[in-house]
């Protein structure tokens, strides 16, 4: 599904349907093309890296949700019990979902990427790195407050250092992205170069202007 944002870079065309042969009115991508900027040994290895650290941020946040449902039971708990600590921690699903999600198109870019799965990856990559490391800076401030008011068990120093992980991770994500991003290599725009300069501007205006094209073609006979 195309957002509003990159509806521009779409142009409504028919093409062949591979599966019947017959005709079909299509959103076909007509914007630029996006690649990796650094060199492909580095790209390999920063999204090693990267999917790494979100695999290690995602298996920590459900190893200290395992970890607070079995403690609750046994009350076993202080700093987890509390408002301040918990909430902010719950809170980190959303930006380690964006984690992941981006972390899917990381991997599916090739060296033709369009506007709207480069700012995906990058854009989504830096919002959700900053995300989750302001929630779980909060997380650890909140234990550390706990601890001075209300003492720490075991329990609650192993959920503070998978929150000091999670933290890590974000911060060290959100710096190796840099070495993902990506330049101009290319475009899909029409273009028609046995045509004068003036009909290649109005086609590249959208269809609205077909019928102008259709007309300057007359005058030119």
């Amino acid at each position: 599904m195309v957002t509003t944002k990159y509806t521009a870079d779409y142009r409504l065309e028919n093409v062949v349907d591979p599966r019947t042969g017959k005709l079909a009115t299509k959103a076909v991508y007509r914007g630029d093309w996006f690649s990796f900027e650094k060199p492909a040994a580095l790209v390999r290895q920063r999204k090693v890296l990267i999917t790494v650290l979100v695999g290690l941020a995602i298996a920590a946040f459900i190893g200290a949700l395992l970890l607070t449902g079995i403690n609750e039971r046994n009350q076993n708990v202080k700093a987890i019990e509390q408002y301040y600590v918990i909430i902010p921690f719950v809170g980190l699903m959303f930006p380690i979902f964006f984690m992941g999600t981006s972390t899917v198109r990381m991997w599916r870019a090739t060296d033709k990427v369009t506007r709207e799965h480069r700012d995906k990856i990058n854009e989504r990559f830096a919002a959700a790195c900053i995300g989750a490391a302001i929630l779980s800076g909060i997380s650890v401030i909140g234990h550390i407050v706990s601890w001075a008011i209300n003492g720490e068990t075991a329990s609650d120093l192993v959920f503070l250092g998978i929150t000091v992980i999670i933290l890590a991770a974000s911060v060290l994500i959100f710096v190796f992205r840099k070495d993902l991003s990506m330049v101009k290599s290319g475009t899909a725009r029409i273009a028609y170069p046995d045509e004068d300069p003036e009909i290649t501007r109005i086609a590249r205006e959208g269809e609205s202007s077909r019928r102008d094209i259709k007309k300057i073609r007359r005058n030119k006979k």
